[in-house]
């Protein structure tokens, strides 16, 4: 690269863009360097979120004490430099000092403006690639809806959906290059660099161009993910966690990702994890990556199962997954269940019925509890699930045991029945109180 002429020739392709506001005149300017391989490259540092430079304009500003470090003379190579970080800390700071050293201000300003990855030209990768058909290689993540806006189109009967627990993690895509190196990224591109010990175990794999999406956790010896935990060290600097753990909801082929689109189905998907997985994945890495678990949603009444299931593990919530192609943006294939809510209510009476059960090997009819009967916004409500089967006998037996009592009720939500009076959906009684609560 011959710095002068060439950052000139930056320079000047930068003002001409800065020259309008009009999304057209700037795709029909950058359409100019189509075959520019300088601009092209310029673009791609600048606005790749696979180019991080772990440094910032402000960092080489405020360090003034440290000295220069003559090293590169060559913008690219010392972007490569930052990149892959072969230098970081003071040395990126000293270097990157050296190479503008004897620049002019304008020169300065322009490289400040690469490395902070914004020319100021009201430019982006969307509208570069919309002139240059994918010059900025994307970075597009399945990105989820809420149920709750959804449920409508949702027909478990005519459509296959998978549901997962909602982990309380942080998302991270693990992608494996043409040479079998893997780095991470956050949903929005950006480079996790705590990541050395599952680094080290998804290289041992011998894998090459593909992306694994799933969360990074950290987990206690139950098996709970510590959020705060998780937060606290997935970006803490010149830091390594030491106890990761990587629950993987999908896989893709990295042509697939990067297109944004994939013919696979996520079964497919999940077909070629779960044969990787066993074969290699649960004895390369047994620690540190974990195969999520997803259940194909037979029903209604499956989903309602589930449900209840994140209730009594205590879940943020379920994740539920359409079996279709993977789509790199936000889409009602995937979707969002949101957390259950709690109230309390005053059991106003029960209702019992007949029960098949085992007893000593044979099955038998006894009568027992089925339901409590509660009150919703001045509608009757049975909640039926929450008891086993030594409190249902129990209740039955002994009503004044229940009868009057306050009750936490956890739900998914409020319905209307088909009387038009409120309902819970999904409700579960989580807690019975010795009397009535006055707090």
């Amino acid at each position: 690269m011959n710095e002068s002429k060439d950052l000139k020739k930056i320079q000047e392709f930068v003002t001409r863009l800065k020259s309008t506001n009009s999304t057209n005149d700037k795709i029909d300017i950058i359409k100019e360097y189509k075959d520019d391989y300088l601009i092209n490259q310029v673009l791609k540092y600048t606005y790749s979120p696979f180019k991080q430079f772990h440094l910032t304009s402000t960092t080489v500003k405020k360090n003034k004490k440290l000295e220069s470090k003559i090293g590169y003379n060559d913008l690219f190579y010392l972007l490569d430099a930052l990149s892959k970080r072969t230098i970081t800390g003071h040395d990126a700071i000293q270097y990157t000092k050296g190479y503008i050293a004897a620049m002019e201000d304008w020169q300065k300003d322009l490289i400040f403006c690469i490395l902070d990855k914004n020319l100021k030209t009201r430019t982006g990768a969307d509208l570069i690639n919309k002139a240059i058909p994918k010059c900025v290689p994307t970075f597009k993540v399945a990105l989820a809806n809420s149920y709750d806006k959804q449920k409508s189109k949702v027909d478990f009967n005519e459509q296959t959906w998978f549901a997962s627990q909602k982990l309380d993690g942080v998302r991270c895509l693990a992608i494996v290059d043409e040479n079998g190196t893997c780095n991470f990224y956050s949903r929005q591109g950006k480079t996790f660099d705590t990541l050395d010990v599952l680094k080290n175990e998804i290289e041992s794999l011998n894998l090459c161009n593909v992306v694994f999406d799933g969360e990074i956790c950290i987990v206690d010896d139950k098996g709970v993910e510590d959020f705060q935990g998780i937060m606290k060290e997935i970006k803490r600097k010149d830091h390594t966690i030491k106890n990761p753990k990587y629950k993987v909801f999908d896989y893709l082929m990295l042509e697939e990702f990067d297109n944004q689109v994939s013919e696979r189905t996520l079964s497919d998907r999940l077909t070629t994890f779960n044969m990787i997985y066993s074969e290699f994945v649960s004895f390369y890495c047994p620690y540190s990556i974990d195969k999520l678990e997803q259940w194909k949603v037979k029903s209604e009444e499956h989903f309602q199962e589930l449900a209840e299931l994140a209730t009594k593990n205590n879940w943020e919530g379920l994740m539920l997954r359409k079996d279709c192609e993977y789509k790199g943006k936000r889409s009602n294939d995937l979707l969002k269940v949101k957390k259950f809510f709690d109230e309390e209510y005053i059991v106003k009476s029960i209702e019992t019925s007949t029960h098949r059960i085992i007893v000593d090997g044979l099955e038998v009819e006894e009568e027992m509890l089925s339901n409590v009967v509660i009150e919703h916004k001045g509608c009757d409500v049975g909640v039926g699930s929450g008891f086993d089967q030594t409190e249902r006998r129990m209740y039955f037996k002994n009503p004044e045991l229940i009868i009057g009592k306050t009750i936490t009720v956890q739900y998914f939500e409020e319905t209307l029945n088909q009387d038009g009076c409120h309902s819970l959906r999904f409700p579960v009684v989580k807690h019975v109180y010795d009397g009535v609560r006055t707090t």
